[in-house]
């Protein structure tokens, strides 16, 4: 009888054992597929928001660029006044600097009257009426950095086949000897953003499957979006669902963009020169969906190994 009892013991003592070494393997499991899924958010948050800061980063270089082109507007648009430049002196020196730089393919000089003075395109009254009357509009705002965005700036441009450029807006200094002190501005720059062009720049970037950039105004309207299908340009003239979190210059949440859309992780930077908003998004069923392929392999085995 005690050797019986020794025996059975010995037994029952070896099932809680392996019980114990399988609970344990659960557990060690269990934690690995944990932080396999944790790293994978961190390693998507640090992908998105380092996205996010190198375009807003170059979008606010290409928009400070424009600033210098405003500049030398100011200076030509102040001589053309008192006499001393021509205006095809005024186009050579415009268009020089509009050649050199590939993100902007046109621009339009307005004086202080609204009245074109020059551009390097032959504007329609089709085109001009409505691009002045978002002109007007754009005024009423408070200026985003070094220029404003023209309010549904498409809208001004639907005469146009390249429907991919964006107006921005630059306040040129007042002339010399006029307005001394007063804040009106000489006239005004308007630069055609090409956005199909700048986002094109980032076309061959290893984004990671599930993710997209999108350009945003001030207000959280979409201009474009680069994702998977390519350059696309949203329909939409409303702000994006998630505009609301997007507070404060820079940030990170988990929420739909769209209303009734898929939930994802998204960054988003906002520059002081630049009136754009830049947001990196991806899809959580990409940052959670490697994982959890993983996983479903490890509970398999395990599952067969405790049978």
């Amino acid at each position: 009888m005690p050797w019986r009892m020794g025996w059975r013991g010995m037994r029952l003592a070896c099932i809680g054992a392996a019980l114990l070494v399988l609970g344990l393997v659960w557990w060690l499991a269990w934690q690995s597929v944990e932080a396999e899924r944790q790293q994978q958010q961190i390693s998507t948050a640090q992908q998105q928001a380092s996205l996010a800061a190198v375009v807003a980063e170059n979008l606010a270089q290409v928009v400070n660029k424009g600033q210098l082109m405003a500049l030398a507007a100011g200076d030509a648009l102040a001589g053309h006044a008192r006499g001393q430049q021509s205006t095809p002196e005024v186009h050579r020196r415009l268009s020089t600097m509009l050649v050199a730089e590939h993100s902007f393919a046109r621009y339009l000089l307005l004086n202080a009257a609204l009245q074109p003075v020059d551009a390097s395109y032959a504007l329609s009254g089709s085109e001009f009426a409505p691009l002045m009357a978002g002109l007007r509009q754009a005024l009423q705002l408070p200026e985003q950095g070094h220029a404003r965005l023209l309010p549904a700036a498409r809208s001004a441009l639907s005469g146009h086949p390249d429907l991919w450029q964006i107006p921005l807006v630059y306040a040129l200094r007042p002339m010399d000897g006029e307005t001394a002190g007063a804040r009106a501005p000489g006239g005004y720059l308007l630069l055609m953003l090409d956005l199909g062009y700048f986002l094109n720049l980032y076309r061959d970037v290893e984004m990671g499957a599930g993710s997209a950039i999108h350009l945003l105004n001030a207000q959280g309207v979409a201009l474009a979006e680069l994702g998977p299908q390519g350059l696309t340009m949203p329909f939409s003239r409303e702000p994006v669902a998630a505009a609301a979190h997007m507070t404060g210059n820079r940030g990170a949440t988990v929420a739909a963009l769209q209303p009734g859309g898929a939930k994802s992780h998204f960054s988003w930077r906002r520059n002081a020169s630049s009136p754009f908003l830049v947001v990196a998004s991806r899809g959580l069923e990409w940052v959670h969906g490697s994982p959890r392929e993983d996983s479903r392999k490890v509970w398999t085995l395990l599952g067969v190994l405790s049978l």
